[in-house]
């Protein structure tokens, strides 16, 4: 009983949802610098294979979006 009375408290504190946003937020956090990584691995791609001439904008844009990937990942792991 004094498991069901632990989780109960738990729940009415509100420590809940609070918990859900933690977790959500962080495996969120993984999936958009998975996908980020992917991009990027895109756009290299891209480049060796048609040939476009951009000076280098659509990687660094890629990289930039890594970065902002990374930060987004960590504000979910040490603020949350």
């Amino acid at each position: 009983m004094e498991i069901i009375d632990n989780l109960f408290n738990f729940i009415q504190q509100g420590n809940l949802f609070t918990f859900f946003v933690k977790v959500f937020g962080i495996a969120l956090g993984g999936i958009y610098l998975f996908f980020t990584l992917i991009m990027m691995q895109q756009v290299i791609t891209l480049k060796k294979v048609v040939g476009v001439h951009d000076k280098g904008f659509l990687l660094l844009f890629a990289q930039i979006q890594f970065l902002v990937a990374i930060a987004i990942l960590l504000y979910a792991v040490v603020i949350l």
